[in-house]
């Protein structure tokens, strides 16, 4: 009867065990001085004993299982507080303001200056030249090498460029963006860009002003773009700029550009019919990509000109990935003057090597075959090779032979010279170009670059104009330091 007990307590506490063994003691002391007592009577004393323990066990499982009380921290010290000095408080604020009324009656409140310059070294393969070029023309004979004409060795890098950006409070801006001499909008001014914009609605805003084309993925400024030189579309297969006002809003998801005005010019002469109207919407899709479509409709130097693109991005990590896809159409824009027409698809890809280093390839197709080539972008010159009559005569114009647009030359054997090929046929353009950019800080940007253009005829002419070949090879160093 005892061994139940003795398991039962050697799992209390020493206290409750201490109480639980007063009990028998003392009892068992009474009884003996009385007389012997019955085993009914030790029974009963045994069962009330394990009645007591039992409600001794409850009352300590109970205590054990309350939550302990909460420890209350002492509140913590204050802080020390900074003693002020009114009398240099008081300078400090009539300092800060006077800075802030100089800046507004200045005109500097609101006003930001960005910028930047990207000096050049370039060897033409075909030209027979290396050189730097810097702040140098785009106004010469396209087809003397020795000049600064406009070509995709020459188009708007390797110069200088400076933006002044004024908000005006309210949403409405301004903006003027200058580019000496490598201006992507031609050199008759070193504006090229300035607008305003002047908020109308929700979400909606009027600019007026001249602006650079909405065309393609790639951007003008060098530090926007990966390679040197432009793709074949940015340079030949779309329009320059647009004088005039249009409207910025939203449709959905897509953000719309619109303007309309001169079409590759600044005014119409009289007589002269340049306007058209210049569109874009673009359409981010999730965190890493989107899409973008733009046209031009109107009328170029008095032609009726039709363009239609859309281009992609993708930017995820160290991948970057762009497409451009393009037509176009101008009437009576062609070699023989009958009408011009183009398509021509750009793509391009670039990875990061590591954070400091970039490797980029595109590949650019332009087809301009049709009726000797041209379009809105494509100046033809001369001189030229005889023109075939067998009269031993110049013609009157040729083709682009420093970027290889219009009719071939073909060799005749038997007369030993260069003829001017036909003149219902065009070129069909294709560039590749390879490159590797060096990023110096957030600023400074150092690019390499080699680029191989062929066409399908003979439309590349050596720098003595005595030879003509269907390819030009081209190597570029570009240094980018934006502010």
């Amino acid at each position: 009867m005892t061994k139940p007990f003795l398991n039962l307590s050697t799992k209390l506490s020493p206290l409750v065990l201490a109480l639980a063994f007063a009990y028998p003691l003392n009892a068992s002391a009474a009884t003996q001085a009385t007389a012997k007592p019955t085993t009914e009577q030790l029974q009963s004393e045994i069962d009330e004993l394990k009645k007591q323990l039992a409600e001794l066990k409850k009352m300590v499982m109970e205590k054990a299982a309350a939550p302990a009380p909460a420890i209350v921290k002492a509140p913590p010290a204050p802080a020390p507080v900074a003693t002020v000095d009114p009398a240099e408080f008081n300078r400090i604020r009539v300092k800060v303001e006077a800075m802030e009324d100089s800046q507004e009656a200045n005109g500097m409140k609101g006003l930001k200056i960005s910028g930047m310059i990207d000096p050049i070294y370039i060897y033409n393969a075909r030209a027979h030249r290396g050189s730097f070029q810097f702040l140098n023309a785009q106004d010469g004979e396209v087809n003397d090498l020795k000049q600064d004409a406009w070509g995709y060795d020459n188009s708007n890098f390797g110069g200088v460029s400076i933006k002044f950006e004024k908000d005006l409070g309210g949403g409405m801006m301004t903006m003027v963006n200058l580019r000496p001499q490598k201006s992507a909008t031609g050199s008759a001014t070193i504006i090229e860009e300035a607008t305003v914009t002047v908020p109308i609605g929700d979400g909606m805003s009027a600019v007026a002003g001249k602006v650079i084309s909405f065309n393609g993925y790639e951007y003008t400024d060098s530090f926007q773009k990966k390679s040197i030189t432009h793709n074949l579309l940015w340079d030949f297969g779309g329009p320059s700029f647009v004088t005039g006002a249009g409207l910025n809003f939203k449709i959905g998801s897509m953000a719309v550009k619109t303007m309309a005005g001169n079409l590759n010019t600044y005014r119409d002469l009289p007589g002269d019919n340049n306007f058209g109207a210049h569109w874009r919407g673009d359409v981010t899709l999730g965190e890493f990509s989107g899409w973008g479509i733009s046209g031009m409709h109107g009328k170029i130097y008095g032609s009726a000109y039709n363009y239609l693109e859309a281009d992609y991005w993708y930017t995820r990590g160290d991948l970057t990935l762009n497409a451009q896809l393009e037509g176009s159409k101008m009437n009576n824009g062609a070699f023989n003057g009958g009408d011009a027409s183009m398509t021509g698809v750009s793509l391009l890809a670039a990875y990061k090597l590591t954070p400091e280093w970039e490797a980029h390839i595109r590949g650019d197709y332009l087809d301009n075959g049709k009726n000797g080539g041209g379009g809105a972008a494509i100046v033809f010159g001369t001189p030229c090779p005889d023109d075939g009559t067998g009269t031993a005569t110049l013609a009157a114009i040729c083709g682009d032979y420093r970027s290889g647009f219009g009719p071939g030359v073909n060799y005749n054997a038997a007369s030993g010279i260069w003829e001017l090929g036909n003149i219902n046929k065009g070129t069909k353009r294709t560039a590749l170009t390879l490159g590797l950019n060096y990023q110096y800080n957030e600023n400074a940007l150092l690019k390499f670059e080699y680029r191989y253009d062929h066409s399908n005829l003979n439309s590349f002419v050596n720098q003595d104009f005595t030879n003509w070949k269907n390819s030009n090879s081209l190597v570029g160093v570009q240094t980018v330091v934006k502010f």
